[in-house]
């Protein structure tokens, strides 16, 4: 008996200690965001730039696709340089049939 509950206790401080981590790791990027070191959206600026976009462009579809996803996220990877259709913005895309991929914040 005396064994399980040892065994609870060390469970939940070790989730605790799991949970705190995590959570410390979205405030570390927050601030690292925040004072500007690092910066999601020149990020996927040049994701798209190193996939063949013009400079305009934030978000990439295949031609063999009705789908668009943001140009650092894997499925927009694996598109094939020829398959690849960049646009400018979310509209522009679904005013082309396309609809968001799961990489869509």
């Amino acid at each position: 008996m005396r064994k399980a509950k040892k065994l609870k206790i060390i469970t939940a401080v070790f989730t605790l200690l799991i949970i705190g981590f995590v959570i410390g790791i979205f405030f570390v990027a927050d601030a690292l965001r925040d004072t500007g070191i690092i910066s999601v959206k020149e990020d996927k600026l040049v994701s798209c730039q190193k996939l063949g976009c013009p400079n305009s462009a934030k978000y990439i579809g295949s031609a063999n696709s009705n789908v668009y996803h943001e140009c650092d996220c894997n499925y927009a990877l694996a598109i094939l340089p020829e398959n690849r259709l960049c646009f400018d913005s979310t509209q522009e895309a679904e005013s082309l049939g396309y609809r968001p991929g799961s990489c869509i914040s």
